[in-house]
């Protein structure tokens, strides 16, 4: 079933879930979120932005302010699969834990592929800069360690998209969650079976303080709501 309306979709997300329906849920999340037409358009901008990051420019200023919230993305050097087993992907998800008590970071969002990771992020302090120097440098040096190499690790620098307004902040964590299926790993109706992802830990209500989910649920309406996630 398709549904159009994507909060209709989260609700009955929700409530496939208050029955551990994992499977529904994951299918009803999918549909809902697939057939918005904001998501083909998130899609293809994700795609124009690509295509002109290619171009050579200086090197810019983050902007950084408080409350600010960015779509992170980065990958491995030379697109090399550095989250390929599930050990680099667990000990990529320690390392952020780390980095969002350490620099008191919200996570509305995160997933780990293969070869990059995307993050939906609010910086209360403006610390975006430091806080992901910290992460990148920390997890590359334990990642390199383990496996007695050297170099880079990351391909170079992050980028940080500003997410302008709520609306467009539940647009980045539907194009987050939908990662895996858009991938072709796994069917729309087994999302919750990709481990590295946030929507696991907001579906087993077993998310850490800073992986938040409020500004999602209340465009649901289901804010407060035992059905779903827990808002924090």
């Amino acid at each position: 079933m398709a549904y159009v309306d994507s909060d209709l979709a989260r609700v009955a997300c929700g409530r496939a879930l208050a029955v551990n329906d994992r499977q529904s849920a994951s299918r009803l999340y999918a549909a809902g979120m697939r057939s918005l037409p904001q998501f083909q358009v998130y899609t293809g901008l994700a795609s124009v932005w690509r295509s002109a990051s290619v171009q050579r420019v200086s090197r810019r200023l983050r902007l950084q302010f408080p409350n600010a919230r960015y779509h992170i993305i980065n990958r491995g050097n030379f697109r090399h699969p550095i989250f390929s087993s599930a050990g680099a992907g667990q000990a990529f998800e320690r390392t952020l834990d780390e980095a969002a008590r350490r620099f008191r970071w919200l996570v509305h969002a995160y997933v780990v592929m293969s070869n990059h990771y995307h993050l939906a992020l609010e910086t209360p302090e403006p610390n975006l800069a430091t806080g992901m120097h910290w992460l990148q440098t920390t997890f590359a040096v334990r990642h390199n360690r383990f496996r007695r190499r050297h170099g880079h690790l990351s391909q170079g620098r992050f980028k940080s998209l500003l997410i302008q307004d709520t609306a467009h902040l539940v647009r980045v964590i539907d194009y987050i969650h939908l990662n895996p299926v858009r991938a072709g790993i796994v069917p729309a109706d087994r999302l919750l079976e990709y481990r590295a992802i946030s929507l696991v830990c907001f579906a087993q209500g077993n998310a850490a303080p800073w992986l938040v989910a409020k500004e999602l649920l209340e465009v649901a309406g289901l804010a407060g709501s035992p059905l779903m996630w827990p808002a924090a």
